[in-house]
């Protein structure tokens, strides 16, 4: 029971659509240039140069894009405070913890029953009223 991890149905789709999907489409891209390539007579080593280069100019693009997001989301928190949007837990149709720094709207408490009005259809005067326990 420790050993194997337990995998909620959400989390193996989360995996398989943001992971297992690109990561599939990104090999069968490179397959298909080596391939091309090779067909194209090129050399091993011009192959390799090629893949190489595309590979490290992606991961540059993404790195300067994950800074420039970093800082932009940095500016954002610095700048924002969502003390005045009640958190609403149910907003989505399930119910849902509160993020750091978000808090729950206070919980009206029932008042004591000295305190209560009787509310009835019928009027203030009926035969019920009179049969308070």
């Amino acid at each position: 029971r420790g050993t194997l991890p337990r995998v909620r149905y959400d989390q193996l789709m989360k995996l398989g659509w943001k992971v297992l999907i690109p990561v599939s489409v990104v090999w069968l891209m490179l397959v298909a240039t080596v391939r091309a390539l090779r067909n194209e007579a090129y050399d091993f080593s011009e192959i390799v140069l090629y893949v190489g280069g595309g590979v490290v100019a992606i991961l540059l693009l993404s790195f300067v894009a994950d800074i420039f997001r970093d800082k932009r989301e940095k500016a954002q928190a610095a700048g924002a405070v969502d003390d005045a949007v009640p958190f609403d837990p149910l907003a989505g149709g399930f119910p849902v913890p509160p993020k750091p720094g978000q808090h729950l709207a206070p919980v009206p408490r029932r008042r004591p029953r000295s305190e209560r009005e009787l509310i009835v259809s019928g009027g203030t005067n009926t035969d019920s009223d009179r049969e308070e326990a």
